[in-house]
């Protein structure tokens, strides 16, 4: 693996290194450009999350739950990405990051924050109601 990184070219990125070395193992053949690890069917054994069962488990037991997911946050492809139930949403939106519609309300958010927390509010009150 060593020989892999230290071979490649000066300048390479860290994360073409990190891949590079992790080939040696999972891409022997050199044949996959990217590893699809939310496939279910992934022939390397990368299935990282779905050890989880998450959405089975929340099916069976959970509700009233809303997960709020911003993609620039680089958990966020673990994360809940679709709505489970009726009662379990995920709202997802582009920009945003960890629990940013957990902080404090400011006069400078942006407007689709104001608008992620509205919908949060209006689904909480749809429970409560």
């Amino acid at each position: 693996m060593c020989k892999i990184i230290d071979g490649l070219p000066p300048g390479v990125s860290k994360l073409s290194q990190v891949f590079a070395g992790a080939s040696l193992c999972y891409n022997y053949p050199q044949t996959e450009k990217c590893f699809m690890i939310e496939d279910a069917a992934d022939p390397h054994g990368l299935d990282g999350w779905r050890w989880q069962r998450i959405e089975l488990v929340l099916k069976r037991f959970g509700s009233n739950i809303i997960f709020c997911s911003g993609m620039q946050d680089p958990w966020s492809r673990g994360g809940v990405l679709k709505n489970i139930s009726a009662s379990i949403i995920a709202l997802v939106t582009k920009k945003g990051a960890h629990h940013v519609d957990f902080r404090s309300k400011t006069k400078d958010d942006p407007d689709w924050l104001v608008e992620l927390r509205r919908q949060e509010v209006e689904i909480i009150q749809k429970w409560v109601g």
